[in-house]
């Protein structure tokens, strides 16, 4: 499980890269998005509203979604390989609290997309469920 949560934060970490490099950034208030947008020299018409309270100039959007998307592709390709497969489908069982209510469903609905099955899911929570201190 080491293994896999490093490989993610490496992913997380290059993510961090992309948006540095666009020029992302976050603000909640009209007065940290104008210090921010000085910090580029930009106007708030030269910005595009992206993640709700983030902003990226609208000149990088396309690179920016074009990087970003790859980069998640990227990490769903490792981590869904055979080495990660069944510490992924652990991992999400255990985020969602599948193993604290016996219900696999949310886990399940964030694992198809990317190709794991029900059955895969459901032979990695009966391995895994005794292991679970509840």
């Amino acid at each position: 499980m080491k293994e896999l949560i490093k490989v993610r934060k490496e992913f997380q970490d290059k993510r961090g890269e992309i948006y540095k490099k666009h020029g992302l950034f976050f603000a909640i208030t009209d007065e940290d998005f104008n210090k921010e947008a000085a910090k580029a020299s930009l106007k708030r018409t030269d910005y595009y509203a992206l993640f709700g309270s983030g902003f990226i100039p609208k000149k990088n959007v396309v690179e920016f979604n074009k990087e970003l998307n790859k980069s998640f592709r990227d990490e769903d390709e490792i981590v869904t390989s055979p080495k990660f497969r069944d510490k992924l489908i652990a991992y999400e069982l255990s985020n969602y609290e599948c193993y604290c209510c016996g219900d696999i469903s949310d886990a399940l609905a964030v694992l198809e997309p990317k190709g794991i099955t029900f059955e895969e899911v459901s032979k990695v929570y009966k391995q895994e469920y005794p292991k679970q201190d509840l």
